[in-house]
C-alpha cells in the first residue's frame, strides 16, 4: 500500500512530452500544469527569420463539460524585424467544442480561414470582427506580453482534450532589410515544451512525498523491530 503511494506520487509529476510540435494534449487531472508553444513565422514572401512568439496555456479549471484556460502571449521577434504585432492565435481542438469564449488581451473569439494556412476551429483576437484573418490594430508588440484566459465546451464530460494545429497571427511586420514593410504574416508551432506544475502543485506534491517517505521510513523501522523480537 505505501508503495502504492509513492509510485502515485511519482506519476503525478510525470508527464510526456507533447506528441507533434503542433498539438498540447492534456488531462482533466492535470489542473495547474502549464505548456508552452514557440511560433516562428512567414508572410507572403516565405518564411521571415526573427518574426517569432511564445504562448503558454494553463488549465485552471474542469468543471462540468467546460474546460478554462489561462493563457500568455509573448511577442519575441528580433532583429531584422523592427516591428510586429501578435493579434491573435488560434487552434483546433479534439473533441470538437459546442462554443467557446475569451477574456483578457485576446478577448475575442472567432473562427474560419486564418492566411495561408486555412480554416481553424477557433481563435482568439485582439480586436475585430471575430474572424481568424483579424485581429484590427490591437495585439503585443515586440517584447511584450498579453494575458487572459478562454473557456472551452463541449457536448458532455470529457477526461482529455487535444489543442491541435496550433498557429498566431501577425501584422504591423517591419523589416526592412528583409523586404517587408507593413506586412502581415502567421506561425505555426515549431516547438512544445513539457507540462510542468505551477508551484502551488509542486508544494502539494511535496507533502506528498514527504508523507510517503514517512510513511516508508515507519514501515521499514516496524519490520525491523518484529525481525528482532523474533
Amino acid at each position: 500500500m505505501i508503495r502504492h503511494i509513492a509510485a502515485c506520487a511519482l506519476a503525478g509529476i510525470t508527464l510526456a512530452a507533447a506528441s507533434s510540435a503542433a498539438a498540447v494534449e492534456w488531462n482533466s487531472s492535470q489542473i495547474g500544469y502549464t505548456q508552452n508553444v514557440a511560433f516562428g513565422g512567414f508572410t507572403g514572401a516565405g518564411q521571415l527569420n526573427g518574426l517569432s512568439s511564445n504562448v503558454s496555456y494553463t488549465l485552471q479549471s474542469v468543471t462540468g463539460n467546460s474546460w478554462t484556460f489561462g493563457y500568455s502571449v509573448t511577442n519575441t521577434s528580433a532583429s531584422p524585424v523592427d516591428a510586429a504585432r501578435v493579434s491573435g492565435f488560434g487552434f483546433d481542438v479534439d473533441p470538437n467544442v459546442t462554443s467557446a469564449s475569451s477574456t483578457g488581451a485576446f478577448g475575442v473569439t472567432g473562427s474560419g480561414n486564418a492566411p495561408m494556412l486555412g480554416k481553424f476551429e477557433l481563435c482568439f483576437l485582439a480586436s475585430g470582427g471575430g474572424q481568424c484573418a483579424g485581429g484590427g490594430g490591437a495585439g503585443v508588440d515586440l517584447g511584450e506580453n498579453g494575458t487572459g484566459s478562454f473557456t472551452l465546451n463541449f457536448a458532455s464530460a470529457i477526461s482529455n482534450v487535444d489543442l491541435t494545429n496550433l498557429f498566431v497571427r501577425y501584422q504591423s511586420i517591419d523589416a526592412p532589410t528583409a523586404g517587408v514593410v507593413g506586412g502581415s504574416g502567421v506561425g505555426q508551432a515549431v516547438s512544445v515544451g513539457s507540462a510542468v506544475p505551477e508551484p502551488a502543485s509542486w508544494a502539494l506534491m511535496i507533502i506528498g512525498f514527504s508523507t510517503a517517505g514517512a510513511l516508508l521510513r515507519r514501515e521499514r523501522r516496524l519490520q525491523v523491530g518484529a525481525g528482532r523480537a523474533a
